[in-house]
């Protein structure tokens, strides 16, 4: 599962739930609005849970893996 977070920093990424550091709860224990701690980049942060999804498509549609667009006719 992974979840979009919202950094102390104003900044916005996608995370698996497992890379939550505290609070430590089951995954599907996890709530939008949560404040957690998580590793990025090797080092800790605080966040805000702002998105939860089972699939990475599905709580970043519009990331490069998934396009919405036709680009064959460009």
């Amino acid at each position: 599962m992974f979840a979009i977070l919202f950094w102390e920093d104003s900044t916005f990424s996608v995370v698996a739930l497992s890379a939550i550091l505290a609070p430590r709860k089951e995954l599907n224990q996890y709530a939008v609005g949560d404040d957690v701690e998580a590793n990025f980049q090797g080092k800790r942060y605080k966040a805000k849970i702002y998105e939860i999804g089972g699939k990475y498509l599905y709580i970043f549609p519009h990331s490069l893996f998934y396009s919405e667009f036709d680009y064959t006719t460009v």
